[in-house]
């Protein structure tokens, strides 16, 4: 999932009856399926992600969701940085 967002991204926003969300072509989180099952008045953002590798054509969660996968990203950059940070220190310091 998080290699699907990497780059700047446009999600687009779909109702909840939108036939989008049942097509076989769309990937629908558990928990959006569940929250809209439930009748929960949740903002449902889709990504197209149309390519020979992806198994779905589109990925739709929750507005929620989607603020959770650019946090993650954002945490696994910032230790990405940290790491290499800490290598470079630890290169310079054998020397």
């Amino acid at each position: 999932m998080l290699a699907l967002v990497t780059a700047a991204v446009a999600l687009t926003p779909v109702s909840l009856d939108d036939p989008v969300l049942q097509s076989p072509d769309t990937f629908v989180s558990e928990a959006t399926q569940a929250a809209i099952a439930e009748g929960e008045r949740i903002t449902v953002q889709c990504l197209d992600v149309s390519s020979e590798e992806a198994s779905a054509k589109r990925v739709c969660l929750s507005q929620d969701e989607w603020q959770s996968v650019y946090a993650r990203i954002a945490h696994n950059r910032s230790a990405d940085r940290r790491d290499r940070a800490i290598s470079l220190g630890l290169n310079f310091s054998r020397r």
